[in-house]
């Protein structure tokens, strides 16, 4: 994909204590054995950061931005899950079979199936950016041309969305409830 991605939609830079927060709510009672491990730095020293009473060190936050893009990441595929429709707008697209751009088309507001987001969260959550893009691709071009959008061929197999409308939003189902107390 050239243009804009959808996934800008759903993450953003978290804070040091954000991240720290998330990463307790993950791993809670090994949470400091995983930062631990993910920052070189020694169990004990993770806790401390975990309880907020040492901050890393400038060498040790040299490694926190890949700590945090992947506790992004599992936030964002979170939130991907419970996408139920979005208003895609307008978007520019290529005819896959000519390999050229084919103008643009003003999709408007689609329906998404919830098992196909959970698959989506999923291939993102595990890096699969690509996969995830052209899976949330397909399901909308079909919808679009009101073809099935679990159907893997379909319009979505020759069109493919190559720049989002940067307008573009999205409506969620409720977030699952707390686990925490």
């Amino acid at each position: 994909m050239k243009g804009r991605s959808w996934f800008g939609l759903f993450g953003r830079d978290l804070s040091l204590d954000e991240t720290l927060e998330q990463v307790r709510n993950e791993h809670g009672k090994k949470a400091s054995s995983w930062l631990a491990d993910k920052l070189g730095v020694s169990r004990r020293t993770a806790q401390r950061y975990l309880a907020g009473t040492q901050n890393p060190s400038k060498r040790t936050r040299q490694r926190i931005p890949n700590v945090e893009r992947s506790v992004r990441r599992k936030v964002a595929a979170g939130k991907i899950s419970r996408v139920r429709s979005m208003n895609v707008g307008r978007v520019v697209v290529i005819n896959l079979s000519a390999g050229d751009e084919d103008g643009t088309r003003d999709i408007g507001n689609v329906s998404l199936p919830p098992e196909i987001m959970e698959e989506i969260a999923a291939l993102y959550a595990d890096g699969q950016d690509q996969e995830a893009e052209d899976l949330l691709n397909q399901a909308i071009v079909n919808i679009y041309a009101n073809d099935d959008p679990h159907d893997r061929g379909g319009l979505g197999s020759v069109l493919y969305i190559d720049n989002y409308s940067p307008g573009m939003s999205y409506r969620s189902a409720s977030p699952p409830p707390s686990s925490t107390p």
